[in-house]
């Protein structure tokens, strides 16, 4: 018998009682679960049909907690999830990668072009956001430094 749990049983039981916290190259720390963590999953019986997923949000630490999104990360940070209310979950994941493109470009210096559809969300994220810088720990940069070009 292989020694801990398999990654998918703990996504399926810890979203539930606790949040994560990432730190620079995407290293993931799961925090301290919550007080009631006992009652809520002797509450729970629903793991396969309607399971709790993490969601879009880790809480960034050592070195990267000023930044809106870290390169190559899975999560945006936490700190401010309040400013990017306006977007559905599906257009969270969307923006990673295009936020993975524009600091590719970036570090590049070669001009990538964007589909439309992801200008158009990295506008929208520009409009709530743009004052959040975008990075790692080594180089970050304001999000409403980068020129949104579209397909020519």
């Amino acid at each position: 018998m292989p020694d801990g749990l398999p990654k998918e049983l703990l996504d399926w039981i810890l979203p539930r009682v606790t949040d994560l916290q990432m730190e620079n190259h995407e290293r993931i720390y799961i925090n301290p679960l919550k007080p009631e963590w006992r009652s809520i999953l002797s509450r729970s019986q629903n793991y396969i049909s309607a399971p709790v997923r993490w969601n879009a949000f880790a809480e960034y630490i050592r070195g990267i907690e000023g930044l809106l999104y870290s390169l190559g990360s899975h999560y945006f940070n936490a700190r401010f999830q309040d400013k990017l209310t306006s977007f559905q979950e599906d257009e969270l994941m969307n923006l990673r990668f295009y936020l993975d493109a524009l600091l590719e470009s970036r570090r590049s210096t070669s001009k990538r072009y964007l589909s439309e559809a992801a200008a158009m969300l990295l506008r929208r994220l520009q409009v709530v956001a743009g004052d959040l810088e975008i990075g790692d720990e080594d180089e970050r940069w304001r999000l409403d430094s980068f020129e949104i070009s579209d397909v020519p």
